[in-house]
């Protein structure tokens, strides 16, 4: 697992294109991956570069786009 796989996550919603910064859930499953497959990543990095990225990607926050941002700050 790594970036294509948290890149390439599926909802059963219909904005399964889309990274939704206002719920919980998904950010607590996107940081839940990274720490996964990066454990050297801090916690407060990652929680970092999420509000960074849900901060940067206007609008709906379309998946790639917010994936691409989160790649560029943790590496």
């Amino acid at each position: 697992m790594g970036w294509k796989e948290v890149d390439n996550k599926t909802k059963t919603k219909i904005d399964s294109q889309f990274v939704s910064c206002t719920e919980k859930w998904e950010m607590d499953y996107i940081k839940k991956v990274i720490k996964e497959e990066f454990p050297n990543i801090s916690d407060t990095k990652i929680d970092q570069a999420i509000k960074e990225c849900c901060s940067k990607v206007a609008g709906n926050h379309p998946r790639t786009k917010f994936m691409q941002c989160l790649q560029s700050k943790l590496g």
